[in-house]
Formats: C-alpha cells, sequence, structure tokens
C-alpha cells in the first residue's frame, strides 16, 4: 500500500509500518493541553445558556460580551460540547423575556436528558434591590433593610427609564433553576462575573477598568406583582448567595462567583501594545484555568482555589455539590486517577493496588497535587518496584526520572497518574491495510504520541487474536466489529457507534474501547483471589411491595442467571434486581458495573459509596428501591433500530473499601442511552497493607430479545 507522508509516497508492506511511519512523520508530540482535552468523546452531554451583554444604553461596559464569547469557544474546543447545546445571548439578544424564556425551555427541552451537565453563565451587572413594601415579599424579621440580588439584562437599562424592565431578581433566577432541576436532574453549575454592589469611590476613578455592579437608585421600585406567574406568593423567598432558595430541601445547583459576598467584580484591559482587550479578571482567570486543565478529576471546589492561588482573586463556590468534578465529567466521563503516596521507613509506598488496574510495569508521573495543570513538571517518574498488592504497591523513581524533590520523611503529600499501564492492559486492534483506513492508523499513531496516559494503549494484532476491529463503510464512515471473545459467540457483531473518517473523531472510540476491554478483562491473579464460593450473585425479577414517591421492590422468583448467561425482556418496564449474599468469613464491599457492548458505554449499577460492607452470612437486594442500601432496580430496552443486544454485568467484591466509580465512562457517540440513572458521587479513595487483602471479579452475560 501507497502511504501518502509529508515527504512524499511511501510503500509499506504492514500496518504497524504505516503506523511507524506516521508516527514519525508527526515529529514531536504537542503539549499535553492539546493531546488530552478533558472530555473524551465526539460530543459532550454538556448543555449551556452563556449571556455577555456588553452594550447597555446606560453604562456600557466593554468586555462582558466577548467574555460571553470566550466561554462558548472553551465549551466548544476544550470540552467539545456540540453547538446545538449551547445558547448564547450577546447585548440585545439578551432582554429580560429572552433569557427567562431559554431558562424555562430548558425544563422541557428534549435534546437534556436526565441529569445531563448543564451551565449558566451570566456576564453582566448586577445590583441589589428593595423589596416591595407589599405583604408577600417581606424577606426578614431580623433585617428590614435586606436587599435582593438581581442580574441586569439588556433592557433594565434604557436611556429612556420609561421603557425599562425590571432586573432578574434572586429569587426568580432561583425558582427557574429549581425548575429546571425537577425535570432534568440537579446536574446544575451556575457561573456569573458580576457583583450586587457599586462602589462610588472606585466606580469611575479610571476608563480602563469598569465595575460589574449597579446602585439600586438606577433602577425604578419593584412593583409587588413582578413575575406572579413564576413565583406565585412566594416572593419573601430566602435566596443565599447563588440564587439558593433556603426552603429548598436541598441545594439544586452547584454556584461559581467572581468573588465572595458584597466584593466586587471587575473587568480591565489585557494585552500589549496594539493588542489590546477589555475582560472581566475573574472570567480571565477561569478560562486560564480550563485552558489548562489535563486531568478531569477537578471539582468546582478546586477550580476556585486554582483561580485564588493563580490570580488572587477569591472567588465565592457555594452549594452541597461543590465537590462534584467539573461539569460531571467524572465517573460517567473517565479520567485518570490520582495515587496519594506515602512513605514506609526506606520505601515509598502507592494508595491503589491491582483493584484498580495498578500492574507489576506500570508507570506514574508524581505532582504535588491530583489537581495538576497543563505544562506542570512531573516531580518525579515512578515505577512499581515489586508484585502489586491488591490495594497498594511500593513505588520507586524510574531510571529516566528528572532529580527527585521527595524527601524521604516528608510529610507532604505526593500523588502519582499512571502515565504506562503495561502490555496486558492495551486493547487488541485489528486494521486491514487499506487506504480508505488510513486514519484509523492516523489515529493509532495518535495515541502512541501521547505522554501522558489516560487510558491503556494500542496493540496492532491479527483480526483471530483481536477484541475490536475497523472497516470502511461506502459513505465513507468508520464502522467497527466486536471481536472480542467474550461477546462474539452472542452474536453482536457490530457498535452502534459509526464516526467520520477522520482521526479525531476516530481517537476517542479507541481510547473508549480500550477502557472497557480493560476493565472488562482484569480479574486478580490466583494469589490474590477470593476464596471460592466467597460470594453468590443471583438476578431476578422485582416487584414493587410498597408505593409512593420512593417505591421500595422485592425479589419475584427464581434465580434467572443459566451458565452465567441471563436473558431479559428489554422493554423498558420488566424491572431487575440482584441478590449478593456473603458466604465468607469476612466482611465484603461490592461494585456492580454493566458494560454495553453496542456503545462501549461502562455503568454503575451499585457502589459501595456508604462504606458499608455486606457481613459474614448477610445479604443484600440490588435493587430494592432504597437511597441507602440497594438502589434503583434495573430495566433494559433495545435501541433504536437494534433487534437484538449485548451486555455484561461484572461485579467486583474486596475485602477493602475501596471507590471504583471512575470505571464507569460514557459512549463515544454523540449521544448514548443510559441503562439506568443510579451513577453516584465517588468516595475518597484508601489504601491497606493487608498482606490478607484478597479481591475478586465475577461476569454474567446479558442478552436482550424481544419476547
Amino acid at each position: 500500500m501507497l502511504l501518502d507522508l509529508p515527504s512524499g509516497p511511501l510503500s509499506v508492506d504492514n500496518v504497524e509500518d504505516a503506523v511507524s511511519h506516521l508516527v514519525t512523520a508527526a515529529g514531536d508530540a504537542p503539549d499535553a493541553s492539546s493531546l488530552t482535552p478533558v472530555t473524551l468523546r465526539s460530543g459532550s452531554r454538556l448543555h449551556a445558556l452563556i449571556i455577555g451583554i456588553s452594550r447597555y444604553e446606560r453604562h456600557p461596559l466593554r468586555g462582558a460580551a466577548s467574555d460571553a464569547d470566550a466561554m462558548h469557544a472553551c465549551l466548544r474546543d476544550k470540552f467539545n460540547v456540540p453547538e446545538h447545546q449551547i445558547t448564547i445571548l450577546r447585548d440585545e439578544e439578551a432582554t429580560r423575556d429572552a433569557i427567562i424564556q431559554e431558562l424555562t425551555a430548558m425544563r422541557t427541552r428534549r435534546t437534556i436528558d436526565k441529569n445531563d451537565p448543564i451551565l449558566f453563565y451570566f456576564a453582566g451587572y448586577g445590583t441589589s434591590l428593595w423589596p416591595p413594601n407589599v405583604s408577600g415579599w417581606f424577606i426578614s424579621r431580623e433585617n428590614s433593610d435586606e436587599k435582593m440580588r438581581a442580574i441586569v439584562p439588556y433592557d433594565s437599562l434604557f436611556i429612556d427609564r420609561a421603557k425599562c424592565v425590571p432586573p432578574i431578581l434572586d429569587r426568580t433566577l432561583a425558582t427557574l433553576l429549581f425548575n429546571v432541576m425537577e425535570d432534568k436532574g440537579d446536574n446544575i453549575a451556575v457561573i456569573v462575573d458580576c457583583c450586587y454592589s457599586a462602589n462610588s469611590e472606585t466606580r469611575g476613578v479610571t476608563s480602563l477598568r469598569l465595575q460589574r455592579g449597579l446602585e439600586t437608585e438606577e433602577f425604578d421600585p419593584i412593583n409587588g406583582m413582578l413575575d406572579k406567574d413564576i413565583l406565585g406568593d412566594r416572593g419573601a423567598l430566602r435566596v443565599a448567595p447563588g440564587f439558593i432558595t433556603e426552603d429548598h430541601r436541598s441545594k439544586p445547583h452547584v454556584f461559581l462567583s467572581a468573588y465572595s459576598t458584597e466584593e466586587d467584580a471587575y473587568e480591565d484591559v489585557t494585552g500589549g501594545e496594539g493588542e489590546l482587550s477589555v475582560e472581566g479578571e475573574f472570567t480571565r482567570a477561569l478560562l486560564d484555568v480550563l485552558h489548562n486543565l489535563v486531568t478531569d478529576k477537578v471539582t468546582y471546589v478546586q477550580i476556585a482555589q486554582r483561580i485564588e492561588s493563580v490570580a488572587r482573586l477569591r472567588p465565592l463556590c457555594e452549594g452541597v455539590d461543590t465537590d462534584r468534578h467539573l461539569f460531571s465529567i467524572r465517573g460517567r466521563e473517565h479520567g485518570r486517577v490520582a495515587f496519594q503516596i506515602g512513605v514506609d521507613e526506606d520505601r515509598y509506598t502507592l494508595s491503589g493496588g491491582t483493584v484498580q488496574g495498578v500492574a507489576d510495569d506500570t508507570e506514574f508521573a508524581v505532582y504535588p497535587s491530583p489537581d495538576y495543570m497543563a505544562g506542570d513538571t512531573p516531580l518525579a517518574l515512578m515505577i512499581t518496584a515489586n508484585t502489586a498488592k491488591p490495594f497498594g504497591a511500593d513505588v520507586l523513581c524510574a531510571p529516566s526520572s528528572p532529580t527527585s524533590s521527595l524527601a524521604i520523611g516528608e510529610t507532604s503529600s505526593y500523588f502519582a497518574v499512571m502515565t504506562r499501564m503495561g502490555k496486558l492492559a492495551e486493547l487488541r486492534l485489528h486494521i486491514g491495510l487499506l487506504e480508505d483506513l488510513v486514519p484509523v492508523m492516523k489515529a493509532v499513531a495518535k495515541d502512541r504520541l501521547r505522554d501522558d496516559s489516560s487510558g491503556p494503549g494500542i496493540l496492532l494484532v491479527d483480526e483471530t487474536e483481536a477484541s475490536l476491529s475497523a472497516r470502511a463503510t461506502q459513505d465513507g464512515r468508520i464502522e467497527y466489529f466486536i471481536r472480542d471473545p467474550l461477546v462474539q459467540p452472542h452474536s453482536l457483531e457490530t457498535l452502534s457507534v459509526t464516526t467520520l473518517s477522520t482521526p479525531q473523531c476516530i481517537h476517542p472510540v479507541l481510547m473508549a474501547a480500550s477502557r472497557f476491554f480493560w476493565h472488562l478483562h482484569r480479574s486478580p491473579t490466583s494469589g490474590q483471589q477470593l476464596e471460592d464460593r466467597a460470594i453468590s450473585l443471583e438476578m431476578h425479577r422485582v416487584v414493587q411491595s410498597q408505593p409512593g414517591w420512593r417505591p421500595s421492590y422485592d425479589r419475584s422468583g427464581q434465580d434467572l442467571i443459566r451458565s452465567g448467561v441471563i436473558n431479559v425482556i428489554p422493554d423498558g418496564r420488566t424491572m431487575y434486581g440482584f441478590t449478593v449474599r456473603n458466604r465468607s468469613d469476612r466482611p465484603l464491599y461490592v461494585w456492580l458495573f454493566y458494560f454495553d457492548c453496542s456503545n462501549l458505554s461502562i455503568l454503575e449499577y451499585y457502589g459501595s459509596r456508604s462504606k458499608r460492607a455486606i457481613v459474614p452470612g448477610d445479604q443484600i437486594l440490588l435493587g430494592d428501591g432504597s437511597t441507602n442500601q440497594g438502589g434503583l432496580p434495573f430495566a433494559f430496552y433495545l435501541p433504536s433500530g437494534q433487534e437484538f443486544d449485548v451486555g455484561l454485568v461484572k461485579i467486583f467484591v474486596t475485602t477493602e473499601y475501596v471507590d471504583l466509580s471512575w470505571i464507569s465512562q460514557d459512549s463515544p457517540s454523540e449521544r448514548s442511552d443510559a441503562h439506568c440513572p443510579n451513577i453516584q458521587v465517588a468516595a475518597r479513595r484508601d489504601a491497606t497493607g493487608d498482606m490478607d487483602a484478597r479481591w475478586s471479579t465475577a461476569l454474567i452475560t446479558i442478552l436482550q430479545r424481544p419476547i
């Protein structure tokens, strides 16, 4: 085959040679920030409403609209959010009615699935207003001077004040966001670059630095009937910072803003001579942090801390789930895991072991923080020193490591991230030597150029040895064939995912496949495995035993597992559960995942998030409907256009608690269909050096055929 290279056509005899020449032709690898986008799919599930207003008729700003454009570009380019999932309102478009209408529409928008991440971003003016002096608007008996915060839409600052509409009150925004939460879930982030008062001593001191807050006197008094259709009789809602009503049982979103409490927010001139631009100080710092992210395991509160450390701002981060990962990429979007390093006498120990995929030939980069940034130089490179244990491993500095700044006995925390996972973890991929498949070869070359690792590598093999193969279709797309021995006997031949024939579209599929088959196949060695029959697993139908807003379920009928295979009814209504019994003499922890062989997603069915073990002789019904025990029951359905489906349920059983929620991943397709909604927040990882530590896995094949 002739391979078209920058240096000219080159004849190659096999795919490995072709990939090697493509790697050489690509030159040095790009920097990490361009190699590792935060989202690994061809399309994020994030939905965003972005608002930026500079051209107010009274008191115009200069940088708010361009801040909105910059946030839009970041979501599109860094987080891979499709354009149709981003709504942007600039200047004259950002009227009061338009903002409220867009927030209201999110509640019923069919393209937004339950628990999809949602972002509301606002850059412009904020203000504080007195509540109406009428019944139903009295806010606080303790403080009759308490004002309402508000954001200022475009049509609140006309020169002709008679034409102006009121700003959007905090309680109106809080109610609209809560309404969205009721239908779409609480996976909502609110980011605002404004403040709620004007400092007369600093406002107007310089025309190059403008404050993003206005005095109360700029606006007419609020009418007691304002937003009656939204608030009803709840005008007197107590609203905490972040548009979070204090009478809600839970805070429905994460809130990140320019400054803490009553501090001022500013926009300022940046850039050199001839290239001046005006940006919000907070938005500029936020985007700098977001553009430099490498790990996708960064929380909102860590983002705020990073902004404070690099920009010397004091952002406000509010809400119950501020430790949720950025745009909820955590878990659903597979990323790397940072393992804490400890010191035991004269050796380094790692807080992760074979349960988390650490093997004898694993390599690590070491950083002083788990939320390191692109461009940060590792303090050291390390490798596993001896045979890894189930929940820990010894590590030492690699021969190629830079001079280590880690001092034995030092009490500082260090974190290790896997950079090489060993050949046993690699995806076994087959590519035919055809010109139509050169884009697939380029995707493999791109993977080999990564100087970091967010998943196993790729090994090119013959078709008989492959887990996955690629083929070009007549319409110019790439389709993927499943060759893995765990799946192929059940006659599922292709993924439901097809991609454009470009390396950028193909690479996320290969990365998802590498993690999918790695987790599917990995298991303990015989010396680390639990004794036979330490645990038993049954699957059965469940029926509702107690109705209500949170119904409970009981098992019904006999065990459905036959020789490791279950036939289920994929009608979306028949409910199933698992009974797990501990037959050993020690407490055991359980994680259960569903591997969807059609779209490469991995869904968490159950996790020991409360660190509650199943004690010896006890059992648990997974799918009993409870929030603190077995979780929701499971239902199956066939994707559109598919007459048959295959999945595998894999159970991980450990003698010590370990967080495995990071195994979950979405499909690399632009839109994946979730089989169950009980994806939960990950907990802090623990490690142990117990010589008697054990773990085991078991696989059950789920065949889905209509009756």
